[in-house]
């Protein structure tokens, strides 16, 4: 009956170990938070835009090594007529050498966004 004990605490610290190992690796960077909005000093988060509104995002991006380019894209979600999808030529790339903040904006074309 003893050797069964020892075994499985055998066993639950390996596992242990294995999972505090991980959690010392090098860690990917990744997007702390995103903030949409109508405004550059996000004064007015939204999301949900007029035909004529520059669309302003910040974002918090975290575990920053090397460079690292941080890439904005805006997506049709479900607007009739449309395929959903990345935009082309709706695309903005920031190279980053540290953690910290990015911000991108992308104005409305002179027919104003499509609604949806």
């Amino acid at each position: 009956m003893r050797p069964k004990k020892w075994n499985l605490t055998l066993i639950l610290v390996l596992m242990l170990g294995a999972g505090v190992g991980y959690g010392f690796g090098p860690v990917a960077p990744n997007i702390v938070s995103l903030k949409i909005g109508k405004d550059k000093a996000m004064t007015r988060q939204t999301s949900s835009f007029g035909p004529q509104d520059t669309i302003y995002a910040t974002s918090q991006i975290a575990n920053v090594a090397d460079q690292v380019n941080v890439k904005a894209r805006l997506f049709v979600e479900d607007i009739p007529g449309i395929a959903p999808g990345p935009i082309k030529g709706l695309e903005v790339t920031v190279k980053i050498t540290r953690s910290g903040q990015t911000d991108f904006n992308f104005c409305a074309p002179t027919t104003g966004w499509v609604n949806g």
